[in-house]
């Protein structure tokens, strides 16, 4: 079992709370970099759990290697399915491989599709007004290059 196998094993029992691995590097300049997140979101306190517990399970191994445990950025595209489910009901940016954009609520994700809701204002063909249309929209993961959350400040 090589390092990276080994840190992921480590976290993956670590038994504190419900968290997943996003992603694990390990570079060449000997720096460690664990993303990790949970449902609930991860805070500095579990980060800091979960750094030293790995300091801890491999003490000499890794004296010469920086360790970071972080969460992934808000602009980061998703990288694993469960950030997918913790997203459900919250609006993300879809980034097609042809280079279209579709946003819209993430309503579901299940055998490799994604669903979104998508709102748009249309014109009322017996009215001037404008009224809001919801259709909801599949993509297979295959079509799309990045899925990210659309991050709203109010």
């Amino acid at each position: 079992m090589n390092l990276q196998e080994e840190i992921l094993k480590l976290v993956i029992d670590f038994k504190e709370q419900d968290i997943f691995i996003v992603d694990l590097t390990i570079s060449s300049a000997k720096k460690i970099t664990l993303l990790i997140d949970s449902d609930k979101g991860i805070t500095i306190k579990d980060c800091s759990k979960i750094s030293r517990h790995i300091l801890k399970s491999f003490e000499e191994k890794l004296d010469e290697y920086e360790i970071n445990v972080s969460s992934p950025g808000i602009g980061q595209a998703f990288m694993v399915e469960e950030q997918y489910f913790k997203n459900v009901g919250n609006d993300v940016e879809l980034l097609l491989n042809n280079g279209e954009k579709q946003f819209g609520k993430l309503i579901g994700f299940e055998n490799n599709i994604i669903k979104i809701e998508e709102s748009k204002k249309v014109q009322n063909k017996n009215s001037k007004k404008k009224e809001t249309v919801i259709k909801a929209i599949e993509f297979d993961e295959k079509i799309i290059k990045s899925t990210k959350l659309v991050v709203k400040f109010k």
